[in-house]
């Protein structure tokens, strides 16, 4: 199964393992950025977190 995610003008691509744990990765930029997380909930907030480092890491 895969879902989309989206914050702004990025995009998170959500798939489903087979260990009942959500894995996505951001698209659309240069670099690989995965997150994992156990509900959907947790998967939106860690994609938002690994967005915020990026803006972090870009603008500083």
């Amino acid at each position: 199964m895969t879902n989309f995610l989206k914050y702004k003008d990025y995009l998170a691509k959500i798939n489903f393992s087979g260990k009942e744990a959500l894995y996505g990765n951001i698209l659309g930029i240069n670099d690989l950025v995965t997150f994992e997380g156990r509900s959907f909930k947790e998967v939106k907030n860690l994609f938002i977190k690994r967005l915020m480092t990026i803006w972090l890491l870009v603008w500083l």
